[in-house]
């Protein structure tokens, strides 16, 4: 059963407010491949930074690519696309077609940005590194 994928953020080239996309085998592999690839995107300790930025790279095509591929773009939508969203814009809606893909449950794409944006600002709550504490006086 094909999962819709809201596109709402590609509206200038999309006229469709969904896609639908089956997650076969090989698009399911490919959304954990993409997932992996965007958790994994800090710079590593050993790592210097043109091999950060090399990875980086690596990383923003192969979320490209899957998005290009899962929702049967062709090349004139996919370069129109490329040319006027931003690319963090990008980055995020690859993550979220790569969790709906996996079952993830996102009315729309703005809910998961949402969702990610309340989850980010938790997370900068509860960070030790942020608490202001007098313990080291």
């Amino acid at each position: 059963m094909p999962v819709q994928i809201d596109t709402t953020p590609f509206s200038n080239v999309i006229k469709k407010k969904s896609i639908g996309v089956e997650p076969t085998g090989a698009v399911f592999d490919k959304a954990q491949d993409i997932q992996i690839e965007l958790m994994d995107g800090d710079i590593k300790p050993n790592e210097t930074f043109l091999e950060f930025k090399k990875r980086d790279r690596k990383t923003a095509k192969d979320v490209k690519e899957f998005i290009k591929k899962a929702l049967a773009l062709t090349t004139t939508q996919w370069d129109k696309i490329n040319e006027t969203i931003d690319n963090d814009v990008l980055m995020k809606f690859g993550m979220y077609m790569a969790l709906a893909l996996q079952g993830a449950e996102y009315k729309s794409y703005q809910e998961y940005v949402d969702f990610i944006t309340q989850q980010a600002e938790e997370d900068a709550d509860t960070d030790p590194k942020s608490l202001n504490t007098d313990e080291e006086n």
